[in-house]
């Protein structure tokens, strides 16, 4: 944690030396955390905001990017003994819940799935969600063109592909990880099965 934040806090300063003022931190950051522009893209924050009463903007704001800060603390406590997986686990939820994301993010977190390619070879139902992303890839810039070039459809059909898209990226991290605890179950067993076998053949030696 020391080491990270002494890296940021060098960016920072490194920023602020070639830039020759704070402008870029508002920019930069604050552009991501305040969601001031709403311009149409594959997240959820968009549309959200787009219809709220603007009076409501700052609780759920408040809502939505401290939900993201939920999940760290407890993801690193149960996957310590996986880092890889939990550094995807952290990827994949800041590409489901960031308020500006793209293809490319959650392109990055499937091109990260090989690694575990013999924890997830127990996913269940990978197919299925395979074909929701596919299904999904193919509809969206059909119903953007619909929506935004020839006017013949609303944001309504574009925001619910945006919403089918991160809920199969939610479901396909939860069938990830639980196929990651069916092989660390199933590694363990094995470990006190042969355990027990150790013990039952040195009790005959005896």
């Amino acid at each position: 944690v020391g080491m990270f934040a002494g890296f940021v806090a060098a960016l920072v300063v490194g920023s602020r030396a070639a830039v020759g003022s704070w402008d870029f931190v508002n920019a930069v950051y604050g552009f991501v955390v305040l969601v001031p522009d709403l311009v149409p893209n594959v997240g959820l924050f968009w549309y959200f905001f787009m219809e709220i009463f603007d009076h409501f903007k700052s609780f759920f704001l408040f809502i939505f990017q401290y939900h993201i800060a939920v999940y760290p603390i407890p993801l690193a406590m149960r996957l310590s003994h996986r880092p890889v997986f939990l550094a995807i686990c952290l990827l994949a939820i800041n590409a489901i819940f960031k308020s500006y994301p793209s293809v490319g993010d959650s392109s990055f977190c499937l091109s990260l799935g090989p690694l575990m390619h013999r924890q997830l070879a127990g996913m269940r139902h990978m197919y299925y969600l395979m074909q929701i992303l596919l299904f999904v890839t193919v509809l969206s810039p059909v119903f953007w063109h619909l929506w935004i070039v020839t006017g013949t459809g609303n944001s309504n059909f574009y925001y619910a592909l945006t919403v089918v898209f991160a809920a199969a990226q939610v479901l396909l991290l939860s069938e990830s990880m639980l196929a990651v605890f069916r092989f660390d179950r199933g590694v363990r067993r094995k470990a006190a099965e042969a355990l027990k076998e150790q013990d039952i053949a040195k009790a005959k030696k005896a």
